[in-house]
Order: C-alpha cells, then structure tokens, then sequence
C-alpha cells in the first residue's frame, strides 16, 4: 500500500473556521477550536519528523488538547499517543468507540504499545 495515495490529504493549516489540521505523509489529524478549547482527533503517526514545526504552523500547542478522540487503532491514528514514542498530548483524555475499546483492551493483555 505504501506509496499508493488512495486519498489525498489536505496540507497542515486552518481549511474553514473550526476545521483546522496537520497532514503527516499521507493522512491528516484534525483540530475543532471553540471558546478557547481544542479537541483533537487522532494523533498521526509515531515519531512524525517535524511535527513541531506543524503545530507552530497552526498555532496550536499540543500539551494544551485535553480532549482526544481516536476513531481508530491504525498507527496512522494512534501512533501519536504509542508510549514507545513521544506522546503528542500528554495532558489529554483519550475518548474511542466501543469496538476500538475491545480492541485495545485485548492488545493490552497482549502486550500491546499503546498507552
């Protein structure tokens, strides 16, 4: 699949007033801001070079999220909170559905990386 682009994501920025993102290679995470709060959804891939210079971009500081919502376990979601990495929000609560909650209960008691 690497290589393949069967979506193409938008550049890292501000694309309409409460929508903002960062692109890592070929995916996005997103940003909702209202009254002086971010919520993040997502958290991109592990390690992500640059990553610093993205959030600059968007003025935004990730250990300000509080609110983090993954849609899913993919390391292209998730690999931002992967505790072998660097944890792209530290201060935040992790929201996920039900089945992504079943996943991740069961990888844990086998031995998974997430946090």
């Amino acid at each position: 699949m690497r290589g393949k682009y069967y979506c193409k994501p938008e550049e890292t920025g501000v694309l309409q007033e409460g929508l903002i993102c960062i692109r890592e290679y070929d995916v996005n995470f997103w940003f909702y801001p209202k009254n002086g709060k971010t919520v993040a959804f997502d958290s991109g891939h592990i390690n992500y070079k640059g990553i610093d210079e993205e959030f600059q971009k968007i003025d935004i500081m990730p250990e300000n999220i509080k609110h983090l919502f993954l849609t899913r376990f993919d390391t292209d979601h998730a690999g931002g909170i992967d505790k072998s990495g660097r944890n792209m929000f530290p201060n935040a609560k992790v929201y996920m559905g039900e089945e992504e909650n079943k996943y991740f209960v069961s990888a844990q008691t086998s031995s998974a990386d997430f946090q």
